[in-house]
């Protein structure tokens, strides 16, 4: 995927930006639920996502727990979600062409947590992956910033690496080096 390369305080940082974008989506999602529930924003076109009748008959059934993750989808046909809303978090992310594969991801964790088997809160990861275009290299300084802001450790982030200038020219050894 997308990767940034700049200079960060003498040092070189490189930023795998999927894996960047779907960990700070997650934290906003989970901070989102730790409210209640996730924002929603709606579609300025719904979209019709065809799907077999049981997925209709799960959705119709259990739909408000998606809602509660910004998720609003209702049964439009036997065979057919209309999608009306994603959480906020992915609304400048997903397009009408990933609903499918968004909705793929999701339903696993719906039928658990229809069974009473997973919680409310698990269904953000699924969502946290939304996927969509590819995040811009211009993009990682405002990752990047969000990061701080959230207080976490540069270090530590998921699809960040960092490396000092000794890291990445040797050292010179003795004669004839």
């Amino acid at each position: 995927g997308p990767v940034a390369l700049y200079e960060l305080d003498g040092e070189l940082l490189a930023a795998d930006l999927l894996r960047l974008r779907a960990h700070l989506v997650r934290r906003r999602l989970e901070r989102d639920l730790a409210g209640g529930e996730i924002a929603a924003q709606g579609l300025l076109s719904p979209a019709v996502v065809r799907r077999p009748g049981p997925e209709v008959a799960l959705v119709a059934a259990h739909g408000q727990a998606l809602a509660r993750l910004g998720l609003v989808v209702e049964p439009f046909a036997e065979d057919a979600l209309v999608v009306r809303a994603v959480p906020a978090a992915l609304s400048g992310w997903v397009e009408a062409a990933d609903l499918g594969a968004l909705l793929d991801r999701v339903l696993p964790w719906l039928r658990l947590h229809a069974q009473g088997k997973s919680p409310l809160e698990a269904g953000a990861e699924p969502l946290s992956h939304g996927g969509g275009r590819d995040p811009a290299p211009r993009l990682a300084r405002r990752f990047m910033r969000e990061l701080v802001a959230l207080g976490e450790p540069l270090d530590r982030a998921p699809g960040l690496r960092r490396w000092r200038p000794g890291d990445l020219i040797p050292a010179r050894g003795g004669a004839g080096s």
